[in-house]
């Protein structure tokens, strides 16, 4: 009955509404007012900044006679000012249309198709225009900077705005523009004197208050300065969003969501629920509270309606990166920053993501405009530590960490991070007794997560689980502790406490992905794999658009022998339900590519293309794919597209050099290898491919030319040693490659590629003695150089000596706990010396990369040894479904299943490798092992 009465009520409401609106109409229909005083009226509505009567004068005088010319251009005026910029833009062009002067309309259309977001219309039709009145011209021109600006092209808003400022010098909105330059380049102080200077002639102008504020914040930290100017740009124009949108900020910034909230609603009042500027305050917030399906879902709308918009191409990065879409995340935010080179945020915000991808050098690259000697931001300096840190340079790590250190003494984090420094130069004891006090009077948790990585690193678990003990007593609604108190269990093989663990975890946050994936883990190892799919069903039951779960389900079901339809099925409904994401689309083609389905491949690379333009990761998918096709051509076009998109990247031409070296066009290759050299100057692939074309193009002296030219470029580098030294190498001179590898080391000493490749040296030259002394004084100076010991078991293992290799291993493995190549090729030495205890190696090899073959591969052998042969042929098929082109992998899973007296799978198995013919070399073995069946 109420629910009736309800709606019945409603019903009647919205009939009586409508009606009302119906007389209103009517009576402004049969108005005896003139259209010329209807003009009148709005002018006098419009002076009082009510912009919504006057709009509705101006339509109504429209209506009346629609060629009044200047009834349109006030009307477009009126609804510029109101923030309906595209409104503004339809009715200023028709004002045009019916010759209301140039000089009038186009300073108004101008800013229009700027708030509007249509920079390039801007730029295409009006960018030659030239106006008789030099305030129009300078606005006008203003509006071409922003523009230019806008799309990246800083020498072309440069221009504008100088031409804006020659036509009217004084010109209060260009010289803001100046003045944010200035600030960008570090010159604080004197911006801060054009835009005091601007106010004192101009103080409505709400652009100069903003940007004052915006330096406050920025350059001196001044919160309540800021605030005060953005509230100073508001009492000059009430509607001025980016004034509102930074007074959100500020207030999240300051943990006021009570204010932020007050702020946006204040917004409410001023705009459509439609409207992208409220968009964009409320995903702010969203981000804030952790609503990250909200603030998804709104930043993505943006991006498709905004795609050149500073604001929401950073806000869109952060809610990608924070969702674990990391690709994603560093698309949006590298556009920003080409946009906009003096977004200190976005930079910041880019190199976060480059070091969470595990390549610091993009990140050094990114940060590089704010580490000058007169730099005082320590985030950014501490995330230079990070990234050289994470590169190997331990020395530059501490420099950057002291400076940060210095700037703000009091920064738990920094203090933290310095001590790590210590750390990773194998002064472990001392760094961990800093860090245990660090824990111990600090109230977060930054220092206990360092305490805790520094007892991992030791393998010292008993330790690491009273940190985690200590740091859940300081925050218990906090997941963190008890999902690392699973890691550390998983570590010490106990699933039952791993799996109490991460339940503990899920009862705080139920949606907690990252250990729900875990427990999936969990049930894998304990051979229960139809739990772990209930578990990704269930995520994605609640969350269709969880790409994640899709993502892994897909992967679980191929490892259960599942057939790959129904994994395609799997990602290509994750692909329906989120198609902007690039996870599910990649992993997709990389499964078609991997089974040569190259035609299908293709298309669903260009599906993903077409979905997600301008990404660097698809189209890189595309252009392998194509390649894989026969379409060489094609290919190159769209790598060349890729280099483009991202100019700082090498990838693109590594992939063309390819391409080019193919068909026989060395030269080209060539090329392609110095661009990649220039965007990466540390990559060795890179530096090996120029030195093995040369010397088959017999043009060694090119290759010595790059290598003198990077020497010079980069003199702190052993980049150009690098190269020097393999050419050497090739030419067969021992010598010459080891003095220029010891050249590199002396510029550089924390070059892995350097001591790795003059280690080699040494013991290719027969100075063995003197390759070991090298090995042993290297990693007593950098002792978590795990790429350069990696590579001296590797060399033992290459040379037989299965007990050094043992040796070297077993050291790697207590400091390296979770390197999985260390895991395997320990448990694989083991297996080669018949010794007992492969299996735990291998299955924590496993725990770690479960979707490597040859990882899985190890682990059957494992079990074989042990024998455990049913659990070894599952490993096996798992193995074999993940690379069914791999025909050792089929034929080992062939002899499993011999030792395990399963003829009937063996014979299947080795049928399909005789069917295989010539392609499949082993054929005698393959014949041996028929006749024992």
């Amino acid at each position: 009955m109420n629910v009736t009465v309800t709606l019945n009520m409603t019903r009647t409401s919205g009939f009586l509404l409508a009606v009302s609106l119906a007389c209103v109409l009517s009576l402004a229909g049969c108005s005896k007012d003139s259209p010329q005083a209807l003009v009148a009226s709005g002018k006098a509505y419009a002076a009082k900044r009510e912009h919504k009567s006057a709009i509705i004068q101006f339509k109504a005088a429209l209506q009346a006679d629609g060629q009044l010319a200047e009834a349109r251009l006030l009307l477009g005026k009126s609804l510029l000012e109101s923030g309906d910029a595209a409104a503004a833009v339809v009715e200023l062009s028709k004002s045009l249309e019916q010759r209301q002067p140039p000089e009038q309309v186009l300073p108004l259309l101008a800013k229009a198709l700027i708030d509007a977001g249509e920079p390039r219309k801007l730029i295409t039709q009006y960018d030659s225009t030239t106006l008789s009145d030099p305030k129009g011209m300078a606005a006008l021109k203003t509006a071409l900077a922003q523009a230019w600006q806008t799309l990246g092209n800083t020498p072309k808003a440069t221009a504008a705005r100088d031409a804006a400022l020659t036509a009217q010098a004084d010109y209060g909105p260009a010289l803001v523009l100046a003045a944010r330059d200035q600030a960008f380049s570090g010159q604080i102080e004197p911006a801060l004197a054009v835009v005091t200077a601007v106010l004192q002639r101009e103080p409505g102008l709400a652009d100069a208050w903003q940007l004052k504020g915006q330096i406050l914040i920025t350059a001196k930290g001044d919160k309540t300065g800021a605030e005060q100017a953005f509230r100073k740009a508001l009492e000059a124009d009430p509607l001025f969003l980016a004034a509102h949108g930074s007074l959100v900020s500020l207030a999240l910034s300051n943990n006021d969501l009570p204010a932020a909230k007050s702020q946006i609603e204040a917004m409410r009042k001023l705009l459509p629920p439609t409207s992208g500027q409220l968009l964009f305050v409320e995903g702010l917030l969203a981000a804030r509270q952790d609503d990250l399906k909200r603030a998804r879902d709104l930043s993505s709308a943006l991006v498709n309606t905004f795609p050149d918009n500073l604001g929401v191409l950073q806000l869109a990065g952060v809610v990608e990166a924070r969702s674990g879409s990391l690709l994603g995340a560093e698309t949006l935010l590298a556009k920003a920053l080409r946009i906009d080179p003096s977004q200190d945020q976005a930079r910041r915000n880019l190199a976060q993501v480059y070091l969470l991808l595990g390549t610091p050098g993009k990140a050094l690259e990114t940060l590089k405009p704010m580490l000058g000697s007169g730099s005082r931001d320590s985030l950014a300096l501490a995330l230079a530590a990070e990234a050289l840190q994470q590169a190997g340079d331990m020395r530059g790590a501490e420099t950057y960490y002291a400076r940060a250190a210095s700037i703000s003494p009091d920064d738990e984090s920094v203090q933290t991070a310095a001590t790590l420094a210590r750390l990773s130069r194998g002064d472990t004891a001392a760094a961990v007794v800093e860090l245990t006090k660090l824990s111990k009077r600090s109230k977060g948790v930054y220092a206990d997560m360092a305490l805790i990585s520094a007892h991992l690193q030791r393998m010292d678990t008993d330790a690491a689980l009273q940190a985690i003990d200590a740091m859940a007593k300081k925050d218990p609604d906090n997941t963190s502790a008890p999902s690392l108190r699973g890691q550390v269990h998983m570590l010490r093989n106990d699933m039952p406490a791993a799996r109490q663990a991460y339940e503990a975890a899920l009862k705080i946050n139920p949606r907690l992905y990252a250990a729900i994936a875990s427990l999936a883990v969990i049930d894998e190892r304990e051979k229960k794999p139809a739990d772990a799919q209930k578990r990704f069903e269930a995520v994605l039951a609640a969350d269709p658009r969880n790409h994640l779960a899709s993502m892994a389900l897909a992967e679980l079901r191929l490892r259960q022998g599942a057939p790959f339809p129904e994994a395609a099925k799997i990602l290509r409904d994750a692909i329906k339900a989120s198609p902007q994401e690039a996870g599910p689309r990649l992993l997709l083609v990389n499964q078609l590519l991997q089974r040569k389905q190259f035609t299908e491949a293709l298309a669903a690379a260009r599906d993903a293309a077409a979905a997600i333009p301008g990404s660097p990761a698809v189209l890189d998918a595309v252009g392998v794919a194509q390649t894989l096709s026969g379409d060489m051509q094609q290919a190159l076009s769209t790598f060349k597209q890729a280099a483009n998109l991202d100019p700082g990247a090498a990838q693109p031409h590594v992939r063309m050099a390819d391409l080019f070296s193919n068909r026989g066009d060395t030269r080209s290759a060539q090329n392609a290898l110095k661009r990649a050299l220039e965007s990466d100057p540390g990559l060795e692939s890179v530096h090996v491919a120029l030195v093995n074309l040369a010397l088959r193009e017999k043009r060694p002296k090119d290759a010595l030319d790059v290598a003198k030219d990077l020497q010079t470029r980069y003199p702190q580098k052993a980049y150009g040693h690098l190269i020097e030294g393999l050419l050497a190498q090739r030419q067969k001179d021992n010598a010459a490659a080891a003095a220029a590898f010891r050249a590199g080391l002396k510029t550089d000493p924390t070059s892995t590629s350097a001591a790795v490749r003059l280690y080699q040296t040494l013991m290719a030259s027969g100075q063995q003695a003197e390759a070991r002394k090298f090995a042993v004084e290297r990693l007593k100076t950098f002792p978590l150089d795990a790429v350069f010991e990696y590579q001296v078991a590797e060399e033992a293992m290459a040379r037989g000596d299965f007990a050094e290799t043992e040796r070297l291993l077993r050291a790697m493995v207590d400091r390296h706990p979770r390197q999985v190549l260390v895991l395997n090729n320990l448990a694989g030495v083991l297996l080669a010396q018949d010794k007992p205890g492969a299996l735990p190696y291998a299955e924590r090899a496993v725990a770690e990369q479960r979707s490597n073959p040859m990882i899985l591969d190890t682990l059957a052998a494992a079990l074989a040894a042990e024998k455990q042969f049913p659990r070894a042929i599952e490993v096996q098929k798992e193995a074999v479904a993940l690379a069914p082109e791999d025909d050792t992998l089929r034929l080992n899973l062939a002899k499993l299943a011999l030792r395990a007296d399963d003829k009937a799978l063996a014979r299947v198995e080795l049928d399909k490798l005789s069917a295989r013919g010539r392609l499949f070399p082993q054929q005698d073995e393959v014949a041996r092992l028929k006749k024992s069946l």
